[in-house]
């Protein structure tokens, strides 16, 4: 049982969240919480997911392509497509700085090199 404090740990954003790796502690330890405005946009975030570009290195970003199909499904006005393609981009910046710094962090570690604390 989860107090009113309590995050729950079966929380299907929190564990989205730590999917992508925004997390640095297990789903369930920190909770990340929307703006109303932010709403749309973070649905959107998730249904574009399969549209990720990958290569020799890993993603490079998203395919915008098939981001632009994907709402074109989804009943949005001019103004709020933009909106929502925007806050789409800002996620996509935050996941790719994340996977850098996680690589980072992981090839130091391989090398044996210290590994500095997250900010």
């Amino acid at each position: 049982m989860h107090g009113k404090n309590q995050p729950d740990p079966h929380n299907a954003w929190t564990s989205a969240i730590a999917a992508l790796g925004l997390l640095d502690q297990p789903a369930g330890e920190r909770v990340a919480y929307l703006w109303p405005d932010n709403v749309r946009a973070w649905s959107c975030w998730q249904g574009v997911q399969t549209q990720w570009r990958v290569g020799m290195g890993g993603a490079t970003g998203l395919d915008y392509a098939g981001v632009r199909a994907f709402l074109d499904e989804q009943d949005l006005q001019r103004d709020e497509r933009r909106e929502v393609f925007a806050g789409i981009q800002a996620c996509e910046r935050a996941t790719l700085d994340v996977w850098a710094e996680q690589r980072e962090r992981q090839e130091r570690a391989a090398s044996g090199l210290p590994v500095p604390g997250r900010m």
